[in-house]
């Protein structure tokens, strides 16, 4: 079977809530590729958006694990109506009140951004996995992980091309809310999928045996110790590539808004074929592999200004920059698939809502010391090192994981 004939295969439900989160990462993409440089024009320093960025993150840390436990209780897409309502509101509100400078408003609302992304995003991925079938979960996790590179891109172009044709009109400012605004499309998708597929959901489960792993919570932190340490080091860069770019090579929000969207664009490509490279090399090949490239590609982009003149490290630094991308998150399908695998479907929602807890825990805890290290002026390629080390440590641990736990039915 072809990998478009695969994907053809999806119910129509599963398509809503991929298209929907599609939308909602928008919002969260734009954050990642505009709000930053909005927010330096209206004279916000790297350090305190830094901070409001580890606002975002601490309300996942703190409510993750308690909605994880609720998961199994109630019906999830209500909630994720709600949350998507409320975050698109909210995300509104940030840039509305970003030009007064009121530091108490502004890290309320950064707060309660994290907490309708929780009810919407994270939210979305245990619902998914409730609602699919084995036979599809490869591929819906393959779709579904491409809605985040598809939103870079698409933020991407769509500011690009708004600062061409509307070249007197263009500020930072009108490109976010447009999109806000597009986004809110999601709504509506989501009121599409019948309210009674979680209960048909159900009943499919309690008709199947299924077994809990033996040493379930031993297993669970095996799983979750790369992705602790690979979140960590993430934390300290990618929220602020935009700031390298921007203090390093002067690169404005329209040059790296085509950038991104190049690299995702990318993405995308090789999402498709993630479950063509799964079962041709299997998780540890795949997965090891894979982030070694992204590593590689990573270092290339911090250090090629210290090595080149600024011309050829500028080249040097936007092609690796793309390219780092694709390669570290073609890798998260076949890491999602095959902790799923492992932990078993009773465990799968705690997983799920305990590795958002870690995502955003990490963002938080790296946002915050980023903030002190520039404070002292230590250079983005320094701090970027952190990143660096701890990618390659969590790297090399999938490595010894796999061995330990096993292939898992590659």
């Amino acid at each position: 079977m072809s990998i478009l004939e695969s994907y053809k295969k999806l119910e129509r439900p599963i398509y809503y809530l991929i298209l929907a989160e599609f939308l909602l990462q928008c919002i969260n993409a734009t954050f990642l590729v505009l709000v930053n440089y909005y927010l330096i024009k209206l004279g916000y320093k790297d350090y305190e958006i830094a901070e409001f960025v580890s606002y975002r993150y601490i309300s996942v840390l703190i409510l993750g694990v308690p909605f994880g436990l609720l998961y199994k209780r109630i019906n999830l897409l209500p909630m994720i109506k709600i949350g998507a309502i409320l975050f698109v509101a909210n995300a509104i509100a940030i840039i509305l009140v970003a030009p007064y400078h009121s530091q108490l408003l502004m890290t309320v609302l950064m707060f309660f951004f994290g907490v309708f992304l929780l009810m919407s995003h994270v939210v979305s991925l245990p619902f998914l996995l409730k609602i699919t079938s084995k036979d599809n979960l490869s591929i819906s996790l393959s779709l579904f992980f491409q809605t985040w590179g598809a939103s870079v891109m698409t933020v991407g172009i769509v500011s690009f091309l708004y600062n061409k044709i509307f070249t007197n009109y263009s500020s930072e400012k009108t490109i976010i809310l447009t999109i806000f605004l597009l986004a809110s499309i999601a709504i509506f998708l989501l009121f599409k999928i019948p309210k009674d597929i979680e209960i048909k959901a159900k009943e499919m489960e309690d008709v199947v045996d299924i077994k809990p792993n033996k040493n379930e919570t031993k297993n669970i932190f095996y799983l979750l110790l790369p992705t602790l340490i690979i979140a960590v080091g993430a934390g300290f860069s990618i929220p602020f590539f935009n700031l390298f770019f921007f203090y390093t090579y002067q690169m404005n929000s329209d040059s790296y808004s085509i950038v991104l969207g190049l690299s995702h664009l990318i993405v995308i490509v090789f999402m498709m074929f993630t479950p063509w490279i799964q079962s041709r090399l299997g998780y540890q090949k795949g997965i090891v592999g894979i982030q070694s490239l992204g590593i590689l590609c990573l270092i290339i982009m911090v250090w090629a200004n210290k090595f080149f003149p600024l011309s050829i490290a500028y080249i040097l630094s936007v092609t690796f920059f793309i390219l780092r991308q694709p390669l570290m998150n073609s890798a998260q399908p076949i890491i999602t698939n095959y902790k799923m695998n492992v932990i078993g479907k009773r465990n799968q929602a705690l997983i799920g809502s305990i590795e958002a807890t870690i995502w955003s825990g990490s963002f938080w805890f790296s946002s915050i010391i980023f903030a002190e290290l520039r404070k002292i002026d230590l250079s983005y390629a320094t701090i970027f090192n952190i990143t660096i080390v701890l990618y390659i440590i969590g790297a090399l641990s999938w490595y010894f994981i796999i061995k330990k736990l096993g292939p898992q039915n590659e």
